[in-house]
Formats: structure tokens, sequence, C-alpha cells
């Protein structure tokens, strides 16, 4: 139903996606372009699309959304971009990214250094 649906309104330079449930995305059509799927390897994900091959001020053909995914058609390319909806609304720019190198610091108990350090022969 078209109430479950986001919105989409075409800027300067961007696209806003808007969801029913009151959060938003502004996606810059550089943004797009160098977030296109097409532009990773699909076994390794290593990034095949060279950013610098493009205009900063790019501006698509065609902007729509289908069902399940924001499509956007390039000048530069035969078929259009698909974004997974669900995939932009977690990517969307301006979000904290969890840090994997993050973790909570682990304390040494200090009765096992009550001794001092453990220390064995190599022999």
């Amino acid at each position: 139903s078209t109430a479950t649906q986001p919105t989409l309104t075409l800027e300067s330079g961007s696209a806003l996606v808007s969801w029913p449930d009151g959060c938003e995305g502004q996606f810059p059509f550089v943004w797009l372009r160098d977030a296109d799927p097409s532009g990773f390897h699909p076994d390794t994900r290593e990034r095949t699309f060279d950013l610098t091959s493009i205009r900063l001020d790019l501006e698509p053909i065609k902007v729509e959304l289908s069902s399940n995914c924001l499509q956007v058609h390039w000048e530069d390319r035969p078929g259009p971009s698909c974004f997974d909806l669900e995939w932009l609304k977690n990517h969307r720019p301006g979000q904290q990214r969890p840090d994997p190198a993050d973790i909570s610091p682990i304390v040494w108990r200090s009765d096992i250094l009550s001794d001092g350090i453990p220390r064995h022969d190599a022999k």
C-alpha cells in the first residue's frame, strides 16, 4: 500500500527519501553513483568503479521509486542503479557506523600478578 511506501523528492544535486516511520535520507547523486551496487565486484566486494571518472555535479536522467528499490538512471550507464530501500535506510549519509575496533578493555585481575609476572623456564 502507498501508506507503507517511502516518498521521493528530487532536489538540486540529491534525492530525499522519506519513509512512513518519519525517517528521512538525503542522498547526494554523487554518493548514489559511488555507492551503486554494480560498482563492486560480486564475489570479492572490491570496488570496480572509479569515482574520479565522473563530474561531482552529476545529475541522473531519471530517479524513481519501485516497490522495494530506488532506481537511478545515469547518462553513462546502460541500465539503472537499483538501491534496496532497506539498505538505503540503514546506510543513509550522516549515520554513525559501528566501529569494529571499539571494544571494551579487559582489565587484568590483580590476583594474577600478586606474585609478580609469571615466568617459565624455556629449557
